[in-house]
């Protein structure tokens, strides 16, 4: 079942990007800003979940105007040099000084 399933997603859509457009990117977004309450109405597609975190990063910056994230403690939040700020664990972190603007 599940290898008949990925076969028919597989010729429909492997894979996509907002750099390579396609016609299923576009329904999926119509479909999911349908289900969206009010004004809510932009999709804005990412690669990765550190893609997705330095974007919220973005938008809560833009939103507030406040400089600072607060960010768990024990969390990943990925490996990009923002992301890597907001992960406090020196497990997951690289070895390099930290963005500001971070609290843990």
């Amino acid at each position: 079942k599940v290898v008949e399933a990925a076969t028919r997603q597989l010729k429909k859509l492997s894979h996509t990007t907002s750099i390579y457009m396609q016609p299923k990117y576009h329904e999926y977004a119509e479909k999911l800003t349908a289900k969206m309450p009010g004004n809510l109405k932009v999709v804005y597609m990412t690669n990765s979940g550190s893609e997705s975190n330095e974007l919220a990063f973005q938008l809560a910056k833009l939103h507030t105007g406040a400089n600072d994230i607060i960010s768990l403690r024990n969390g990943y939040h990925g490996g990009t040099y923002k992301t890597n700020a907001a992960t406090a664990s020196s497990v997951w972190r690289y070895p390099m000084p930290a963005a500001s603007g971070h609290i843990h």
